[in-house]
């Protein structure tokens, strides 16, 4: 009882109502918006406090509405519960997440506080620079569809004690989908859309994690995302096997046969990112060729202008959408951004051309930006097919990349992964990842881990002018006495002849030099007693 008076404490649905309305949202079934809500947010929590404390509080069904997926390969149903039930569902994450959070694997990163995409990003390239250059690709064949409810059920009840929390639950997960005027049960799954849903499959999944982790195995996981990292070939593949089994067996799920392959670190596309290995042995971060391609298409169909739409508009589109693109993959250790951003200024270009639909209007516009008028008028006059862009070269003299920076199209600064914001150390607060530099078990804390940019930058080397520079620094054994200037240069020098095995010539100029046929004599200012040579 004492974590459902949490759940309808004043100070949680207060918190709740505060998350849901700054996420906004459509609205469910019932037809009532945020804002209509909120005239009245007061009244409204307590009646749903009393509700649910009677136990009298039922779900509404969930309004479905089909999104295109990101990659493009077809549809995604989306499950949009009232705004009450959001309430209600946040209040749950808060009462819930503590229960869960202290004992998820640190190898997940999806749906978690201080923990993002970068990280996982991030993870997967400190495992290939350890040598793990074998990857198997996951994916789960509909997820979120295909949770087995009554396994979910028996996890949760693992953990919450109280039966009124897990009756409200069961309730939220068979309320049932409303399309089209038609309600259909929900005997399977768990909603996407639904606070509660990132939660309830990271439970789910956890499972699978910590059977990863009691092997021993590498994996990074970013929700239903998952790509495990081996050696060598016959290694991954018995990596693939096991998890097939494990999911079939355990939680009633299955491997999509077409999409879960093995394949090396340039073909993977994990979080639309790819990595490339070089000749050396470092592995940096790309931007994945299906996540350039999704953002040329969705650019030219951003740019695509209507008759008499204001300029100022449509840049204002396409530039929402790409500087949340490329603030994303600022993270990219190559030049993709750049030829990204070029991209979309090139389009937006020739929306300007297309909304100066008369010659006498590009004439004068060009006139406008500063170009010549012979030019500008032989490039507004010429009669060429739209798609063949002849005057694309003169537009970009007269509309440069840095002319669309005015209006924020500009190329962010790489952002730092979330788990790095800490000033901490990444292998403090992603245990496990140790410093690829150097090979390592899977799984083991290390206190010297890199950072998101230098992932395998050795230290650097002291120098003796930076040794000289600081007294406290001790760049050779304390030796017995205080010695010279010329005592520390031979020393040094003598240490040289012997790592290129040469014969020591150590000479100083009151003493003639030793010839290379007899042994070297040290001299008593050199060499301390007690001193290692």
């Amino acid at each position: 009882m004492e974590l459902f008076e949490q759940l309808i404490g004043p100070q949680n649905l207060r918190s709740a109502w505060l998350r849901v309305r700054r996420n906004r949202g459509a609205p469910g079934t019932d037809g009532l918006t945020v804002g209509g809500f909120e005239g009245n947010w007061q009244q409204h929590l307590q009646q749903m406090a009393a509700t649910l404390r009677h136990g009298r509080y039922k779900p509404a069904p969930l309004r479905t509405v089909d999104v295109p997926k990101d990659n493009g390969s077809g549809l995604r149903t989306l499950s949009i519960p009232t705004v009450q039930d959001r309430i209600v569902l946040q209040a749950l994450v808060q009462v819930l997440t503590p229960l869960w959070e202290p004992t998820f694997s640190p190898y997940s990163f999806a749906y978690r506080e201080g923990r993002g995409a970068l990280d996982a990003v991030l993870l997967a390239q400190q495992r290939l620079q350890s040598g793990q250059h074998w990857i198997v690709d996951l994916d789960i064949e509909k997820f979120f569809d295909s949770v087995d409810q009554v396994g979910l059920m028996r996890q949760l009840a693992e953990r919450i004690p109280d039966p009124q929390i897990l009756d409200l639950i069961a309730d939220f997960l068979r309320a049932g989908l409303k399309r089209d005027g038609v309600l259909y049960p929900t005997r399977q799954g768990i909603p996407q859309g639904s606070p509660l849903s990132p939660l309830l499959a990271n439970i789910v999944l956890d499972e699978l994690d910590q059977e990863y982790m009691r092997q021993g195995w590498s994996f990074v996981r970013y929700a239903d995302d998952c790509i495990l990292l081996a050696h060598g070939e016959a290694e991954a593949r018995a990596l693939l096997d096991f998890t097939r089994e494990f999911l079939a067996d355990r939680l009633h799920l299955h491997l999509n046969a077409t999409k879960t392959r093995i394949v090396q670190p340039a073909e993977v596309g994990f979080l639309g990112f790819t990595y490339r290995l070089s000749r050396y042995g470092h592995v940096s971060r790309r931007v994945g060729p299906s996540a350039l391609a999704q953002f040329q298409k969705r650019v030219n169909a951003l740019a695509q202008c209507r008759r008499a739409e204001p300029f100022a508009q449509v840049v204002a589109r396409v530039v929402e959408y790409a500087r949340g693109w490329l603030q994303y993959f600022s993270f990219t250790q190559d030049e993709t951004l750049s030829a990204a951003r070029h991209f979309a200024c090139d389009q937006l270009r020739g929306a300007a051309w297309a909304l100066w639909c008369s010659p006498e209007e590009r004439c004068r516009q060009l006139r406008r930006l500063g170009i010549a008028e012979d030019q500008a008028s032989a490039a507004a006059f010429a009669l060429r097919l739209p798609d063949q862009w002849p005057e694309l070269d003169i537009l970009r003299r007269a509309m440069p990349d840095a002319f669309f920076e005015n209006f924020g199209l500009r190329v962010p600064p790489p952002p730092r992964p979330q788990a790095a914001e800490s000033n901490r150390p990444l292998s403090q607060s992603v245990p496990g990842s140790a410093c690829p530099s150097r090979a390592s078990k899977p799984y083991p804390r290390e206190e010297n881990s890199c950072d998101s940019e230098a992932v395998c930058a050795p230290p650097p080397r002291p120098t003796l002018a930076a040794s000289a520079a600081h007294p406290d620094s001790k760049p050779f054994p304390p030796l017995g006495r205080a010695v010279s200037e010329e005592s520390l240069r031979r020393i040094i020098l003598h240490r040289i002849a012997l790592r290129l095995h040469l014969s020591p010539r150590l000479h100083s100029s009151d003493q003639p030099p030793v010839p290379a046929t007899q042994p070297a004599t040290t001299p008593p200012d050199v060499f301390p007693p007690g001193y290692p040579v």
